[in-house]
This record gives C-alpha cells, sequence and structure tokens, in this order.
C-alpha cells in the first residue's frame, strides 16, 4: 500500500475512533447529569421558599445579608421592582440560554413576591449548568478510557510511522561518520510502501558508495606502489652516477631532492589512504600526551633554531589518554610543523594542555596569516592550499592537516581550526581522557 495512503487511512481512522469516543463519552456524561438533575432542582426549589419567607419575615436588608453570604448565591437572583438584583449582579450570558433549554420546566419560572412595603420582588433559580470538573471527577473512569484510548492509538501510529525513519537516520548518521558497511534492516512489512522503497533505495546507494570508496582507495595505493618502484631505481641510479663537475653535482643534488620530495608524498598519500575510511576505534595503549608533545617539541626545536622560529609550551600536570602512540606522534607533529612552516622569522608557536573533566584540549597556535574563514574547516582536506599566505612555498604537498585530521577522529577526538584575534591560526584538539574512555 502507498505511504501516502497508508497515513491517510490510518489517521482518518484514528480521528474517527477518538470523535466516537468522545461522542459516546459526552452522552454518558450527559445522562448522569440528567439523572442528577432532579435532586438539583430540587434543592434549589427549597432554598428559594427559605429566601421567600426571609423576605416576608425579615424584609429586603436581611434578605440580602443571607444571600450574600450563601455559598451557591450564583444560583439565585432576586430583583426589586426596578428589574435591579438585590446584590447588584447582571444575568450571566447563559441564562437565556439555559431558560430556553428548560422552558417546558416550569420549575424555572421567576416566583413573584409582594414584600411587607408593598414592593414587587422577583426570585429566580437559574437552570443548573453541568460542570465539567465535577462531571469528570464523578466519572473518573469514563474520562481515563477515553484518555487512554485515544492516546494509545496516536501512540502506535506515530511509533509505526517514525520507528523506521529513526533508523534510517540511525544508519546515515553511521555512514557519515565513515562505517561504509552500514545498511539499513527494513522493518518485514505485509505490504511494500514507500518507506521500504526508501530503504532500498538507500543501501543501493551504500552499497555505491562503498564500491566507489574502495575502488578509490585501491587506485590511490596501486599508483602509489607502482611509484616507489622506479622512485627508488631512481635513487640508485643517482648513486652509480659519476660525480662530475660542480655544475652536475648540484643538478643530481637537486634531482635526488625532487626523488625524496615525491617518495615523502607517496609514504604520505599512503598513511592517508589507511585511515581515511575507517571508523572511529579507540586504540589500546596507555599514552602520556604530556611527555608525547615534549618529544615532539624536542625534534620541532632542532628545525626552528634554522628558521629562526621559537617553539613555546604550556602544559598542565600529566594527562593519560588512550591512543596509538606513533600515529598520535605523527599527528601531533604535522599540526606543529604546519604552525612553525606559517610562522615568520623571529616568530613563535605557542602549544598549551589544558584539561576538564572528559576531554584533554591541545592548542597550537601560529604566528602567520591565518586563514580566510570559509577556508577553515577545509585546511584538513587532503591537498588544499590555501591561496595568500600559506602556499606551497612553504613547503610541504597539503596532506599533514588531512592526516592528523584521520587520526584524531580514529582516537574518537576532534580538532578544529580558528583564527587568532592577534593574527594567526590556532587549531584545537580535542581527546577524550582515560577515565571517559573507560566509561
Amino acid at each position: 500500500m502507498r505511504f501516502f495512503l497508508k497515513l491517510f487511512f490510518s489517521f482518518w481512522f484514528a480521528l474517527m475512533l477518538i470523535g466516537g469516543l468522545i461522542a459516546w463519552t459526552a452522552n454518558q456524561l450527559r445522562n448522569t447529569f440528567e439523572r442528577e438533575l432532579p435532586a438539583i432542582v430540587n434543592r434549589q426549589l427549597d432554598v428559594r421558599l427559605d429566601l421567600k419567607r426571609i423576605l416576608l419575615q425579615e424584609g429586603e436588608d436581611r434578605l440580602r445579608e443571607v444571600l450574600s453570604a450563601r455559598e451557591d448565591r450564583e444560583e439565585f437572583m432576586i430583583t426589586d421592582d426596578s428589574g435591579r438584583d438585590l446584590l447588584g449582579r447582571s444575568f450571566p450570558q447563559a441564562h437565556d440560554v439555559m431558560m430556553k433549554k428548560f422552558r417546558d420546566r416550569h420549575v424555572f419560572d421567576p416566583l413573584d413576591v409582594t414584600g411587607g412595603d408593598g414592593r414587587q420582588y422577583r426570585l429566580w433559580i437559574h437552570p443548573p449548568r453541568p460542570s465539567l470538573l465535577k462531571i469528570m471527577t464523578g466519572d473518573f473512569w469514563l474520562v481515563l478510557l477515553m484518555v487512554l484510548s485515544s492516546g494509545l492509538t496516536v501512540f502506535f501510529l506515530a511509533l509505526h510511522f517514525t520507528k523506521p525513519i529513526q533508523h534510517l537516520r540511525k544508519t546515515t548518521l553511521r555512514l557519515a561518520a565513515g562505517d561504509l558497511g552500514a545498511r539499513y534492516a527494513s522493518i518485514p512489512r505485509r505490504i511494500p510502501d514507500e518507506l521500504s522503497a526508501l530503504g532500498r533505495d538507500f543501501n543501493f546507494m551504500a552499497e555505491r558508495l562503498e564500491h566507489l570508496f574502495n575502488a578509490h582507495k585501491q587506485l590511490i595505493r596501486d599508483i602509489s606502489h607502482e611509484l616507489r618502484s622506479p622512485l627508488a631505481r631512481m635513487r640508485v641510479a643517482l648513486e652509480l652516477i659519476p660525480s662530475g663537475d660542480e655544475r652536475s653535482r648540484d643538478n643530481l643534488d637537486q634531482i635526488g631532492l625532487e626523488v625524496e620530495r615525491l617518495d615523502t608524498l607517496i609514504g604520505q598519500i599512503l598513511t592517508l589512504s589507511r585511515y581515511e575510511f575507517l571508523p572511529p576505534a579507540p586504540p589500546a595503549d596507555w599514552i602520556d600526551i604530556i611527555g608525547l608533545i615534549e618529544a615532539v617539541v624536542v625534534d620541532v626545536r632542532y628545525e626552528a633554531v634554522g628558521m629562526a622560529r621559537r617553539v613555546e609550551m604550556d602544559l598542565c600536570e600529566e594527562v593519560i589518554v588512550r591512543a596509538d602512540g606513533p600515529r598520535l606522534r605523527s599527528a601531533l607533529e604535522n599540526v606543529i610543523r604546519n604552525a612553525l612552516h606559517h610562522t615568520p622569522p623571529q616568530g613563535g608557536v605557542l602549544i598549551t594542555v589544558v584539561k576538564d573533566q572528559k576531554w584533554t584540549i591541545i592548542t597550537v597556535q601560529d604566528e602567520g596569516v591565518g586563514v580566510p574563514e570559509g577556508q577553515l574547516e577545509m585546511i584538513f582536506l587532503p591537498f588544499f592550499r590555501v591561496d595568500e599566505g600559506r602556499d606551497r612555498g612553504q613547503g610541504g604537498f597539503g596532506l599533514g592537516l588531512a592526516i592528523a585530521y584521520q587520526v584524531i577522529r580514529q582516537h574518537g577526538g576532534v580538532i578544529a581550526a580558528t583564527n587568532r584575534l592577534e593574527g594567526g591560526l590556532m587549531v584545537n584538539i580535542s581527546l577524550p581522557i582515560a577515565e571517559t574512555l573507560k566509561e
């Protein structure tokens, strides 16, 4: 059955069921009121006779005093010969409606009384109106049955339609997080509908994406491996070539340098291809993140001295995280070296580490030109380069931050970049601390 027809008939049935329950409940409540009406009217008639007696025997002032003290005074009105109520009230808006409804019951006709001073008075009884609160209290189980029946009907209808959508949403989030094997397990239905077709189409899309990503990853690996073989042969050939004159040596050195750059690029591509499509999975090693950062900074400072730049640290006490040591070190080194390369001479890189109850937050700040706001998220994409300031002249291939992004994601962390108000870029890395991972 088409989803539209299923939705239409389901809600139509639900509305008819709820409407029927309301009509049946209203009829039951009306019957209850009709049964109670004679007793109410008899009480009102007795009260009216008492009020008449007080008027005749004790006068208008006493009647006004007695009537104002009664809790049920709103059920009665006494007007003088000018038509004004003794308590200064006006007739309720529903009075005329109720009088027309009970016009065949003459007990509600006004009672004319002549006082001891000869003035004419009229004693009115307002026909009783059903009190919803009173009726609901008296017929609690009847009202409860109506509420529960209608509520359960709507609940199961909503569950029937939203459950497969929620399941599809969770599967979509898994796929977006990198789990290419995520598939929508459709709920068996006697008659397929649009939701079932949507689930099948989603699975087809997921299979195509998985195939394309795997083919892409395999292509990168194959090309990288194929390129490494001729590069290795070129290295050997360079070593076997006679040194010759100084110009020849310079050319050979330049060729060797470019070969090394290509080899480094291929290595980074292979590293990125290993990390890119793996779902997050906490590693098993316990790592002191402070010690790891200090070890990275020791290596980076050798390079910083030759570049007339400095690397400073502001670290907290020991912080233990669950991590793959070599991979995490590589990610941190990529971020720190990236900051160093984009800091001008005589400038510095500042590395800070703070922690809260659940996260270790590593911040790497440089003093470069920063990144345009619209490209802050794009710097973690492979081979992405910013046009201004942070270009190829700074070295690198545009893969360092992409590798760092994938490594941090593998560790259940988050990496993001923002521009500093003072100028430069600030990269924030958040890693879950050991206690959080144990939970």
